[in-house]
């Protein structure tokens, strides 16, 4: 163990100096190595390895979520964040692995827009749940978070996440409750037909060939039940990792109020189910792609002169949270492809507004000093994303005609429908209408 690295000296000093039993020091290969001790009544594991600059590890938020969690949680941390957790270890240090790979994201995010390099005061706080109950409760009691469908939140106040192993959700357990059912129909089938062919004497082919293929079609829903969690997981956690770095580090003010569309849509254009490559606005993340192509082709999307301008949703249906979640990505995405250097100043003004509420006339008003006239930008945006979807279809046509050359009659997609260009107002609410004002990804 090399503890002449930079930072690690002291880490470890400072924790063995209350610590009052060194357990177990472990090695996960080259990559990390962390050490789990008793210290002050509760465990803490701590990684050896990694450079965050020497942060701190006490900060108010950390000793805010310690006094409203029981003693059970163990505190894990890395060089830039530490979680307070109940679930298992593996799972825990896998998200904190995966924060670090959003704050990585995130530097780049910066140098791209040109913005000036953000510094963390301490290390940033996180709190996992095992249990999806737990989680609930904890979300209802002490942060006033109610709503089922949460999957992860961060509250900017007390700078932490909050977010829960999505294995426990009762969503998957009822899945697998249907699967498993499903396996039982599956398996009598086959006891019958087996007792069937003793008694005659005679195999039936085709109806073991039915069975077969059962199973492996059960087998692949299993598979693609697994799948969904996992994407859950590592796409909240991602999400939620992005909020806290961005309040953070004041790229978003916490004191002053963003236009939704902005706070929600940085957040959605980072997910990723696959953190170990690059991601972020400039790359698709193809589940929520899928849903924005849907609501721009079935004219669902806001017109840009009110979306901007919103700072809360005008109400709490699933349906409203879709447009505003996968609209806001995709917007910031096309900014970030875009309009970089415009990105940047926007960001930069938003920072410079007196504490509290610009309201939606201002936010507007910041908004076009960024980026002009906001129903010319709108107008490119969509040719944007209609030029894109038919490249994409038009790709994936010509792959199918292996290499065959036709003639492109305009038929691959509708021509842009009057409301997508914003001559006509597919959807239209109040700017006073009010919604939640915290965050959290709708699945």
């Amino acid at each position: 163990m090399d503890l002449q690295r930079r930072g690690i000296r002291r880490r470890v000093s400072a924790v063995l100096l209350t610590a009052v039993v060194l357990v177990v020091v472990a090695s996960r290969g080259p990559s990390e190595m962390w050490a789990l001790v008793e210290s002050g009544g509760r465990r803490l594991v701590i990684s050896l390895t990694g450079d965050g600059g020497g942060l701190e590890v006490d900060s108010a938020a950390l000793r805010r979520a310690e006094s409203r969690l029981p003693d059970r949680f163990v505190r894990h941390e890395t060089a830039r964040f530490v979680a307070l957790s109940d679930g298992d270890t593996a799972w825990t240090r896998q998200q904190l692995e995966r924060f670090e790979r959003a704050h990585h994201q995130f530097e780049r995010f910066l140098e791209r827009l040109g913005l000036p390099e953000a510094e963390l005061r301490h290390k940033l706080v996180a709190v996992l749940f095992e249990r999806h109950e737990d989680f609930m409760e904890f979300a209802r009691e002490v942060d006033g978070v109610s709503d089922r469908w949460v999957k992860g939140y961060y509250i900017p106040a007390e700078d932490r996440l909050v977010g829960y192993d999505v294995d426990t959700d009762a969503s998957v357990e009822e899945a697998r409750a249907r699967l498993a059912a499903q396996r039982r129909e599956i398996d009598a089938a086959a006891r019958r037909d087996r007792t069937r062919e003793t008694r005659s004497g005679r195999i039936d082919p085709n109806a073991r060939g039915a069975i077969e293929r059962a199973r492996s079609l059960q087998g692949i829903g299993e598979e693609e039940v697994l799948l969904s969690v996992r994407r859950q997981v590592v796409s909240t956690m991602i999400h939620e990792a992005m909020h806290q770095l961005l309040f953070h580090t004041r790229v978003q003010n916490p004191q002053v109020a963003p236009p939704f569309w902005l706070a929600e849509g940085l957040a959605v254009s980072f997910e990723t189910d696959r953190p170990g490559q690059a991601f972020g606005p400039d790359f698709d993340y193809a589940p929520r792609r899928e849903v924005f192509e849907r609501l721009l082709l079935e004219e669902r999307l806001i017109e840009l002169s009110e979306f901007v301008r919103l700072e809360r949703m005008p109400d709490r249906r699933e349906g409203t949270a879709r447009v505003f979640y996968h609209q806001g990505a995709a917007l910031l995405s096309f900014l970030y492809r875009e309009r970089p250097t415009e990105l940047g100043r926007y960001l930069q003004s938003l920072q410079r507004e007196p504490p509290g509420r610009p309201g939606p006339t201002r936010q507007l008003e910041l908004f076009e000093a960024a980026f002009g006239d906001v129903e010319r930008l709108e107008r490119s945006w969509l040719r944007w994303e209609l030029s894109r979807i038919a490249s994409e279809r038009a790709s994936s046509r010509l792959s199918r005609l292996e290499g065959a050359v036709l003639p492109l009659e305009g038929r691959l997609l509708p021509p842009p429908r009057r409301a997508l260009l914003g001559e006509t107002p597919p959807l239209r609410f109040s700017p006073e209408a009010r919604g939640p004002g915290r965050s959290g990804a709708p699945a």
